[in-house]
């Protein structure tokens, strides 16, 4: 059995992601390549400018924007990590987030990569 958090499998709810899209499979893989293409770099560029000028309203802003999208595509464990961002960026306090960051991104790569295990198989 995996550890919890180490594969791809968990890193998505499939069923709560085919909810949002009525079950069209295909949707979702496109709107999730829409996600990963354009809006995902857009916002995690915000979100190193700001932890890279310590401005909290920048990274809280960024983080919201991520934890939207992973929350509507079953992004579990990215939703987590982004929404702790969100929480420091709003509440001023941004210790201990650039390390947030770099986990953002790692569960990111495995929500990616497990619509690329989908779309494979």
């Amino acid at each position: 059995m995996e550890e919890e958090g180490s594969g791809a499998s968990d890193a998505v709810d499939l069923d709560e992601a085919l909810e949002m899209v009525g079950g069209d499979m295909e949707l979702l893989q496109e709107v999730v390549a829409v996600f990963l293409e354009e809006d995902y770099p857009r916002q995690l560029a915000a979100l190193k400018e700001g932890l890279a000028g310590d401005d909290a309203k920048t990274v809280g802003d960024a983080a919201h924007g991520i934890k939207g999208a992973l929350a509507s595509f079953g992004g579990r464990t990215g939703y987590q990590v982004a929404l702790k961002l969100e929480t420091m960026g709003r509440s001023g306090t941004l210790t201990g987030a650039r390390e947030l960051a770099l986990r953002l991104e790692s569960e990111v790569s495995r929500f990616a990569a497990f619509f690329a295990q989908v779309e494979a198989g």
